[in-house]
């Protein structure tokens, strides 16, 4: 191993990311919508991810967004569609 100390530095950030994720700062930029009746769900069962879809524009995927455990206007199969993207 060439650079030990390199190694052993990144190994400790990415330690450091995984022990406390939850105290990270949000990426700055997306947007949340939430589509349905919430008021009853849990956070926990809310973002749990069963489905994850990229939608297309103009026939090609669209990156900046995804929609997770439904379609928008087809939220009756879950109660519920969320998606994030950049605004």
């Amino acid at each position: 191993m060439r650079d030990f100390r390199g190694f052993a530095e990144a190994s400790r950030r990415l330690a450091d990311l995984h022990l406390r994720y939850e105290q990270a700062d949000p990426y700055p930029g997306i947007v949340e919508k939430v589509s349905g009746d919430v008021s009853g769900t849990s956070p926990l069962e809310l973002y749990r991810v069963a489905k994850m879809k990229i939608p297309k524009a103009k026939g090609k995927p669209d990156r900046s967004t995804v929609i997770c455990n439904g379609q928008p206007g087809n939220d009756e199969d879950r109660g519920r569609t969320a998606s994030a993207g950049h605004p």
